[in-house]
């Protein structure tokens, strides 16, 4: 079972006295559904960055499956805040662009792809262009692309922190659903209650 640890977490920035984080410490089990509660600007999204890989601590470390983390990986799959889609390509594209990268076969980039379509509701749109999806839609093609990455660990920053009610309510239950049907580990940050 993979581990991913913040072991005695510390960030300042550079121009700042105050800390951003400060001892943080924190072990997510595979297999698991985390959620970081709290208000705008308190360093939860650069807690999520430091975990991704994207950003070094201050002082203090990461570590997957006790290995230091000093950079993003296929282990880690990040969903963000903004959809951050390539608007050149459709659904199917954006989706299948990762396996692509990894030089699989078309054929089976499009197996994987119509799979992870159904998963997440979006079969119907298999070919759309991105500016044609919702807002929702567009965060449940970030969420395919996360998980058909085949990531133990799926890193979500507020992805639904710019939707409606309705479909902030839809999502999360999507994301609940997924985390018992794939049996990956989810680490959830957000605002909202």
């Amino acid at each position: 079972m993979s581990v991913l640890a913040a072991e005695h977490l510390h960030l300042t920035f550079p121009k700042q006295n105050v800390p951003v984080l400060q001892d943080i410490n924190l072990k997510i089990e595979e297999g698991t559904l985390t959620v970081i509660l709290g208000e705008s600007g308190c360093g939860k999204t650069t807690l999520l960055n430091i975990l991704a890989g994207f950003q070094q601590p201050s002082s203090g470390q990461i570590t997957l499956d006790h290995e230091v983390v000093t950079a993003p990986d296929a282990r880690r799959a990040v969903v963000f805040q903004d959809h951050a889609l390539l608007p050149w390509l459709n659904v199917s594209e954006n989706i299948g662009f990762a396996l692509q990268l990894k030089g699989l076969k078309a054929q089976e980039i499009q197996q994987q792809v119509d799979a992870i379509l159904k998963i997440v509701g979006l079969s119907h749109v298999a070919q759309a262009n991105i500016w044609e999806l919702s807002g929702g839609m567009k965060q449940r093609v970030g969420i395919a692309r996360a998980l058909i990455s085949h990531a133990a660990f799926i890193l979500l920053d507020e992805p639904f922190a710019a939707l409606d009610a309705f479909t902030r309510e839809t999502m999360q239950q999507l994301v609940l659903d997924l985390w018992i049907e794939q049996n990956k580990s989810f680490f959830l940050i957000t605002h909202d209650i």
